[in-house]
């Protein structure tokens, strides 16, 4: 459980990170033509940053959940869903006060957050994970991903002009190369998981394929 909590952080944070920043390029190319303009680029992108905010937590909630499940306590994620549906509730009523509909994708990520916490905490009643070593991971994580993400947003936002497309493709490939270069750097124990993981993948395919041509 470890291994994957710490896998999947390591995947999802920098997608987090690079969503959040490159938002408004993301939305304009998926949404921006006809009648959908750069008004609505920006409320869009508004409302895609507040769920890109929870994209982690969004994700661990079914993995954590399943410990519950081999345990047979199935009442615990009951309770927790149930919690965690009035508590969006009443954080979208309050949220959509002050920022609008953009409040509405902040409830939702900060909702999915305590709960994912509270699934942590009811956790120990079965197994106990190295909770500080996971968080120091994902804070390098994170640290690694605003780095990797805010090098090629200052070069596509102030250096160079670049339509939304290329941005896109620049951006993604800068980032994907310095977070593997910096995740090195400091020792991201998740990193050589994944490029395990993609090695036996691409093997994998490879076999396949050889055996379909024989």
């Amino acid at each position: 459980l470890y291994r994957i909590i710490d896998t999947l952080s390591y995947v999802i944070i920098p997608i987090s990170v690079y969503c959040i920043f490159f938002s408004k390029d993301l939305v304009s190319i998926a949404f921006q033509r006809g009648a959908f303009d750069s008004t609505a680029t920006y409320l869009t992108s508004q409302v895609f940053i507040g769920y890109s905010a929870g994209m982690l937590f969004i994700g661990l909630r079914t993995i954590v959940s399943n410990v519950f499940y081999a345990f047979g306590d199935t009442k615990v994620t009951l309770y927790i869903t149930i919690l965690g549906i009035f508590l969006n509730i009443g954080l979208n009523v309050l949220l959509f006060q002050y920022y609008g509909v953009v409040g509405l994708a902040y409830a939702t990520s900060l909702s999915s957050a305590i709960c994912h916490f509270i699934r942590l905490a009811m956790l120990k009643r079965f197994i106990r994970l190295d909770y500080k070593t996971l968080f120091f991971e994902m804070i390098k994580a994170l640290s690694t991903s605003v780095i990797s993400v805010l090098i090629p947003f200052y070069i596509c936002e102030y250096i160079i002009s670049l339509n939304s497309f290329m941005s896109i493709v620049l951006s993604a490939i800068v980032t994907v190369v310095l977070y593997l270069l910096v995740g090195k750097l400091l020792h991201i124990q998740a990193q050589n998981e994944v490029i395990q993981m993609v090695k036996l993948k691409l093997l994998k395919a490879g076999k396949q394929n050889k055996s379909k041509c024989d």
